[in-house]
């Protein structure tokens, strides 16, 4: 039998908000109490998440097929240890120098900059923000971003100074970074 809380919610919070302000707080950050103290918590992101694994599926089965390079999920690059993007693809040419037999490398973050970024925003990012990291990754050499907003079913593709702007009805492909790459929009924001 199902059992409306929300009266006693509002009359009985034991955290003084009520479930009104609770909403609209959630809504802008999401958190919970843990022990009387408020604390934030990861949104449930389902489709962020389903679309990034569908990348580095797309991305890993290309790189095998064509030898292009690898694929690697947030992790930490060069000296900008703050810089963290979903995905990441290194070019072949740049992957294997560095890495083959350098066990000093291993506990640390990459010392090369990816050939290319990739963001997914979350309901819960501002896409004004994620261009921001875009610009920073240009600037610090990354030669292609694609900022992917799920909930809005769009990509934006940023290289070198073009940015251009993709809708559910393009074809995303990897430019110079990853030649042959072809990913129909249509059917990652199914």
């Amino acid at each position: 039998m199902y059992r409306d809380m929300s009266q006693n919610f509002v009359q009985n919070t034991a955290h003084n908000i009520a479930l009104d302000d609770f909403i609209f707080e959630y809504e802008r950050a999401p958190f919970e109490f843990v022990n009387g103290a408020r604390v934030s918590v990861i949104p449930d992101v389902a489709l962020r998440e389903w679309i990034l694994q569908t990348l580095v599926s797309l991305l890993s089965d290309h790189c095998t097929t064509h030898k292009a390079g690898q694929v690697l999920q947030k992790l930490h690059f060069a000296e900008h240890y703050g810089d963290c993007p979903d995905l990441m693809f290194f070019a072949r040419t740049n992957w294997m120098p560095s890495m083959i037999g350098k066990k000093s490398q291993q506990k640390k973050p990459l010392m090369i900059l990816p050939d290319l970024a990739v963001e997914v925003t979350s309901p819960y990012h501002e896409f004004s923000d994620v261009e921001e990291k875009a610009a920073e990754y240009l600037a610090q050499g990354i030669r292609m971003v694609w900022m992917i907003d799920p909930q809005n079913k769009r990509v934006c593709v940023y290289e070198g100074d073009r940015r251009i702007l993709l809708t559910q009805h393009d074809t995303l492909t990897g430019g110079e970074v990853l030649p042959g790459l072809k990913i129909q929009l249509r059917e990652l924001f199914a």
